[in-house]
C-alpha cells in the first residue's frame, strides 16, 4: 500500500481515538489502540503525526508531566469523517456474514454501502493482523451435516420482512409439506425463527390465536395488506421458538436415564443435558450412567438414535420402546435390501 494511504489512515484513525479535555492519552496508549487495530507505529511516529496534526486541528499537548498526553480541546468542534474503524468494520462484517437470514431485506440493500467500507477499511492493512485478521481466524459449522439453505423468493422476503416493521397482515400462498396444492391465507405476523438454514415465519391465521409456523421457502407469494396486526405478546414469539427448537414435538418434561459408554459420555459432560444432569460409573466396565431431566422432543429422540450401538436406554419405558422399534425397523430395511 502506498506510504500516503497509509498515513493518511493512520492519521484519521488518530483523530477517532483522542479524547476531549481534560481527558488525556498518552503517544504509548495511542500507539497501542493503533496496534490493536492491525498497524504497527512506533511511539515516535506517533508522536510526530500529533504534531502535525496540531498545525491544522484543535489538539493539545498537556507536557505538565511525563508521559505527555493528547487530547482535542475542551471547547473544540465535533470532529467526524465518513469512516469507521477497524472493530466497527470487523462488526459489520461479522454482522452481515450471520445475520442476513433475520435482517429486514430492505435494509440489507441499505447496509450494503457500509459493508463494502469495511471491507475496505480491514484491506487497507498491509498484513491481515490485529482485527484485521479475525475473520480469518474464527468460523462457524452446522453441528449437523452441511446442508444447501432451501431458496427463498426475494419478493417473499420483502413482503414478509415489510409486513413485520409495519406491523400489517400479509395474505400469502403456501404449499405445507406433503400438499400437491397451495392454500391462500391471511395472517398475522408474529416475527422470523432461523433454525440451521430455514427461517419460519410465527403468525396466526385469520382472527384465530392459534400460533402457526410457515417455511420462509414453501410460501408461493406474499403481498402486505393495509389491516393492521395483532401485536402480539413476547411470550407468544418465545413459545414458538421453543416449538422450533423441539423438533414440533414437545411430549413434556421426563426423568431421562441411560447407560453411555465412557468415551462417548465426554461430550454429555462437556455439554450437559440439564442442571440436574447426574454422571456416575455404571456396574457395565467402560460405561456410565446418566440421569437428567428433560423434554421428551423429536430433536433429543434423534440425538439419542446418533449414538446408536454407544447408548441403551433405561428410562423411561415409552421412549426405550420406541428407540427399540426404530433400531429394529432399520436393521429389517438394510437386511432385506443387502445385494
Amino acid at each position: 500500500m502506498p506510504d500516503t494511504r497509509q498515513t493518511l489512515y493512520r492519521q484519521w484513525l488518530m483523530l477517532r481515538l483522542l479524547p476531549r479535555a481534560p481527558a488525556r492519552i498518552t503517544a504509548g496508549e495511542l500507539s497501542k489502540r493503533i496496534e490493536a487495530e492491525g498497524l504497527v507505529i512506533s511511539k515516535r511516529s506517533i508522536e510526530r503525526d500529533l504534531q502535525a496534526l496540531g498545525d491544522v486541528f484543535p489538539i493539545v499537548c498537556d507536557d505538565r508531566s511525563k508521559p505527555f498526553g493528547w487530547s482535542w480541546t475542551r471547547h473544540a468542534p465535533s470532529f467526524g469523517l465518513p469512516g469507521m474503524t477497524p472493530a466497527q468494520a470487523l462488526v459489520m462484517l461479522m454482522a452481515n456474514e450471520h445475520l442476513r437470514g433475520l435482517l429486514p431485506a430492505g435494509l440489507l440493500d441499505e447496509l450494503r454501502p457500509f459493508v463494502s467500507q469495511a471491507r475496505q477499511t480491514l484491506d487497507i492493512k498491509e498484513s491481515r493482523s490485529g482485527l484485521s485478521g479475525w475473520p480469518d481466524s474464527v468460523a462457524v459449522v452446522p453441528s449437523g451435516p452441511p446442508l444447501t439453505p432451501p431458496e427463498v423468493s426475494p419478493d417473499v422476503l420483502r413482503e414478509v420482512h415489510g409486513a413485520i416493521v409495519e406491523r400489517c397482515q400479509i395474505s400469502m400462498t403456501y404449499k405445507a409439506r406433503g400438499r400437491t396444492a397451495p392454500k391462500s391465507y391471511d395472517v398475522h405476523p408474529i416475527g422470523l425463527i432461523q433454525r440451521g438454514g430455514v427461517t419460519y415465519l410465527a403468525c396466526t391465521p385469520g382472527e384465530t390465536k392459534d400460533v402457526r409456523l410457515l417455511a420462509l421457502h414453501r410460501i408461493h407469494a406474499a403481498a402486505r395488506i393495509d389491516r393492521r396486526a395483532v401485536a402480539p405478546d413476547a411470550s407468544v414469539l418465545a413459545a414458538a421458538r421453543d416449538m422450533v427448537l423441539s423438533g414440533f414435538d414437545d411430549l413434556g418434561p421426563i426423568r431421562l436415564v441411560l447407560e453411555m459408554e465412557e468415551r462417548a459420555a465426554d461430550h454429555v459432560r462437556e455439554s450437559r443435558l440439564s442442571d440436574d444432569q447426574l454422571v456416575e460409573a455404571s456396574e457395565n466396565d467402560g460405561w456410565v450412567l446418566i440421569r437428567a431431566t428433560v423434554s421428551d422432543t423429536a430433536q433429543l429422540r434423534w440425538w439419542l438414535l446418533g449414538y446408536g450401538e454407544h447408548i441403551e436406554i433405561l428410562e423411561p419405558q415409552s421412549l426405550r420402546s420406541w428407540i427399540t422399534e426404530v433400531l429394529t425397523d432399520a436393521s429389517s430395511y438394510y437386511s432385506q435390501n443387502e445385494s
